[in-house]
């Protein structure tokens, strides 16, 4: 995996962007030493969003296996103070 770090980003963007389309790699983004962000291709983004929603279900399943009640979403984003 490259590493860039923010106060060189926007000279190597395009680098960058070469690195993650054409060479399949992904780009970690640093300041300051620490792990800020990363430049994934669309094909990880989506396998990322896919195993988000696998998740998802997964909680859901267990979630009625153990009988809670759902939450309305209003009701939730009421608790949260949204």
């Amino acid at each position: 995996m490259t590493t860039l770090s923010t106060d060189k980003l926007p000279q190597d963007v395009q680098e960058a962007i070469s690195l993650v389309t054409e060479e399949h790699e992904r780009v970690m983004i640093t300041e300051g030493g620490h792990e800020i962000a990363a430049i994934v291709s669309v094909e990880d983004l989506e396998l990322i969003r896919k195993l988000e929603d696998e998740a998802d279900i997964r909680a859901v399943q267990e979630a009625r296996a153990e009988g809670l009640d759902p939450v309305p979403y209003e009701e939730f984003r009421k608790e949260l103070g949204l």
